[in-house]
């Protein structure tokens, strides 16, 4: 997926987790809060990998 493509509060799968993005900051870097371990807190990823970041299909 395109940095472009995401979105903030956008739910999408990362790295095989349900995850919320919750913020959107310089390219390659984003704030993400794993819905599936909530206990798990927010994670700050320091370098996006783009090709992790799957947009769920709407059923």
């Amino acid at each position: 997926m395109l940095w472009t493509n995401i979105k903030e509060r956008e739910v999408v799968m990362y790295k095989n987790c349900q995850a919320k993005i919750l913020e959107k900051r310089v390219p390659n870097k984003i704030v993400i809060r794993n819905l599936e371990f909530p206990e798990k807190g927010s994670w700050i990823s320091a370098e996006l990998d783009v090709e992790a970041v799957e947009k769920l299909e709407k059923s």
